[in-house]
C-alpha cells in the first residue's frame, strides 16, 4: 500500500492566486471469509441442532486511484460585499480489481458447502473454522474489475454583504463519469490464494457514460446577534466506484453496474445563540431525495435465478430514498 499527497501554489497578484492538489493511492487487501447461504436457521433433527450453510472464499482486491484538483482563485473587495470566486477542475481516476478462490471439493467438482451448528456449545472456534478435508483446494475464479474515469468543472462565489449581515455561496458543477467494467479470460483452475494462478487477460468490458449537473444555492439573513435565518438548496452527484452490478429481481437478467447516486436537498431554518454562546440550537425543515441508492438483493433471490454457488452480490436498480421533517436541535 502507498500514498502520496502534494500541492502547488502560484500566486499571481495580491487578489489571486493558482493551486494545484494531487493525491495517489494504492491499496491491497487479502482476507478469507465464510458466505453465508441461509439467511435463516435450519434444524437437524438427528443431531437436534440449528444450524447455517456455509461456503469459504478467499478475496484480495486491489485498487489505485488518483485524485487530480486544479482551480483559480480570486478575491474581490468592493466595500458593501466581498467575493470569493472559485472556478476549477478536478478528476477522480479509480481502477479496481478483484481475485478470489471459492474452497472447492475435487471428489465432487463442485464448491463446499457444509452446515455450521449453531447449538449450545457448539459456537466454537474448530465449528467455525474450515474443517478441512483431503479432496478440497483453493480453486480460482473469473476476476471482477472496473476503471472509474470522472473529471469536472466547477465555479462557486462565496459573499458576504454589509458587515455580514448577509452571506451568500453559490455553486454549480459539470460531471461526467465513465466506467468500465471489466470482463476477463477465465482462470486455468489453479489458485490465487496460493500464487499459482496469474492474473488472466482483459477481454473486453462494458463501458457507461453519465452526465450530470450540480448547482448549489445557499443564503443566511442575521436578523441580530443572536438569530439567523438560512436557506439552502443542493444538488449532489456521486459516482459508484465499486464494483456493482445490478439484477432485474423479476426475471433474474444481469444489467450493468449501479448507476451513480443524485441527490437533492433542501433545507430552511433558523439558528440561535443567547447566553453568550452558551445555549445554541437550530430549528429546521428540510427535504433530502437520493436515487440509485446501493440495495443488496436478498441471497436467496440470486441463488433462484443463478444457482446455488454463487457469491457475488447484486443490486437493486434505481432504488430511491426521500426524508423529509422538522429539526431541532440545541448544542
Amino acid at each position: 500500500n502507498y500514498y502520496y499527497e502534494g500541492s502547488l501554489t502560484q500566486t499571481l497578484t495580491k487578489d489571486m492566486f493558482f493551486k494545484v492538489e494531487f493525491q495517489s493511492a494504492a491499496e491491497k487487501e487479502r482476507y478469507q471469509v465464510p458466505n453465508n447461504l441461509s439467511p435463516s436457521l435450519s434444524y437437524d433433527a438427528a443431531t437436534n441442532s440449528e444450524y447455517i450453510r456455509n461456503t469459504w472464499a478467499w478475496n484480495n482486491p486491489t485498487q489505485t486511484r488518483y485524485n487530480l484538483r486544479a482551480y483559480l482563485n480570486y478575491d474581490l473587495n468592493l466595500g458593501f460585499t466581498e467575493q470569493k470566486f472559485i472556478v476549477g477542475y478536478s478528476l477522480l481516476h479509480v481502477d479496481l480489481k478483484t481475485t478470489a478462490d471459492f474452497l472447492w471439493d475435487n471428489a465432487s467438482g463442485k464448491q463446499v458447502v457444509y452446515n455450521t451448528p449453531l447449538g449450545p456449545g457448539q459456537i466454537t472456534a474448530q465449528n467455525y473454522s474450515i474443517p478441512w478435508v483431503s479432496t478440497w483446494y483453493w480453486r480460482a475464479q473469473t476476476p471482477t474489475g472496473d476503471n472509474v474515469k470522472s473529471p469536472s468543472i466547477y465555479i462557486n462565489d462565496t459573499g458576504t454583504y454589509w458587515d455580514e449581515r448577509i452571506q451568500t455561496v453559490l455553486g454549480w458543477s459539470y460531471n461526467v463519469s465513465t466506467r468500465t467494467d471489466y470482463v476477463f479470460a477465465a482462470p486455468t483452475g489453479r489458485s490465487f490464494r496460493n500464487s499459482t494462478e496469474s492474473m488472466p487477460t482483459i477481454t473486453g468490458g462494458l463501458t457507461t457514460r453519465y452526465v450530470a449537473d450540480s448547482p448549489m444555492a445557499a443564503i443566511l439573513f442575521k436578523l441580530n446577534s443572536n438569530l439567523h435565518l438560512y436557506f439552502d438548496y443542493s444538488k449532489s452527484y456521486k459516482p459508484q466506484t465499486a464494483y456493482l452490478p445490478t439484477m432485474d429481481i423479476n426475471t433474474g437478467a444481469i444489467g450493468a453496474t449501479l448507476a451513480p447516486n443524485v441527490g437533492t436537498g433542501y433545507e430552511g431554518g433558523l439558528k440561535f445563540s443567547f447566553l453568550h454562546e452558551t445555549l445554541s440550537g437550530s430549528l429546521c425543515a428540510y427535504n433530502i431525495e437520493e436515487t440509485n441508492i446501493a440495495q443488496v438483493i436478498d441471497p436467496n433471490v440470486v441463488m433462484h435465478f443463478l444457482g446455488p454457488n454463487v457469491t457475488q452480490r447484486y443490486y437493486t436498480p434505481g432504488q430511491n430514498l426521500a426524508s423529509k421533517g422538522v429539526e431541532f436541535e440545541i448544542f
